[in-house]
């Protein structure tokens, strides 16, 4: 039996990335300005796996401030509900049992 989709969180994507730069940056990773930069140094480090599929998810982020086609936003929204919430959970794993258990707290008071 396929497992049903979950909406996606509140915080999706601009407090992940975020979330992953303010960690970095916490780890004395200092050269990061931009999401396109904080998602290629997290891939790098260890902390997100499927970097090319987080930049897919960053220029969908982009795409739906522009987007007034429906076909577009659905496969954006598509996108987001059956691939990028799983990047997302991957990476809250990650945060809060290998690196830092206290940024459960954190994760679920901005995206619970």
């Amino acid at each position: 039996m396929k497992k049903e989709a979950r909406e996606p969180s509140p915080c999706f994507p601009e407090l992940s990335w975020k979330l992953l730069k303010s960690y970095l940056e916490y780890n004395g990773v200092t050269d990061i300005s931009s999401p396109r930069s904080t998602i290629k140094t997290a891939f790098k480090e260890g902390l997100i796996k499927d970097g090319e599929l987080w930049l897919k998810m960053l220029e969908d982020r982009n795409r739906t401030s522009l987007t007034y086609d429906e076909a577009t936003a659905l496969d954006i929204y598509n996108n987001i509900k059956h691939a990028y919430i799983t990047l997302l959970d991957r990476a809250y794993e990650t945060l809060s049992k290998k690196y830092h258990p206290g940024i459960k707290k954190q994760w679920d008071r901005n995206c619970g």
